[in-house]
């Protein structure tokens, strides 16, 4: 065993091009971006009134220079989800950047946090324009 570790590291050090060298880097080849794509950030969000303040102002807090819009699915919470976070995006200034639905019952054959995503990303198709990324995070 000691002898096939020996031999990889060998062959990893000959003959795999320097892979351990840090002092390489890439030329910066892209220019600078003018202009940014949009992203939509959907969140799930089921029975979250402990974290969801916390976790919706770092996704808030976010310095992207494009258009950033966040969607939270309310997905049958029996506790204040949707209220503490439209409460956090008003505290932050940010009431504008966040919209939050009320999800709608589970059907069958759908698992909880996919059915929310669908029903987020099926609003956000409906009533925006068109997204040029989406972030689907929880």
């Amino acid at each position: 065993m000691t002898l096939l570790s020996l031999l990889v590291w060998l062959f990893l050090l000959l003959f795999w091009g320097q892979f351990w060298r840090c002092d390489q880097r890439l030329d910066p080849a892209a220019p600078p971006l003018t202009t940014f794509p949009s992203v939509w950030a959907m969140i799930p969000a089921r029975n979250e009134a402990a974290v969801i303040d916390q976790s919706l102002a770092s996704l808030l807090n976010q310095d992207y220079p494009g258009p950033l819009q966040v969607v939270l699915v309310d997905d049958q919470s029996d506790d204040d989800t949707g209220t503490i976070a439209l409460q956090t995006a008003s505290r932050l200034g940010k009431a504008e950047t966040l919209t939050v639905l009320v999800g709608r019952p589970l059907p069958p054959g759908w698992s909880g946090k996919l059915w929310a995503l669908e029903q987020g990303i099926e609003w956000a198709l409906q009533n925006a324009s068109p997204v040029d990324y989406w972030l689907l995070t929880d």
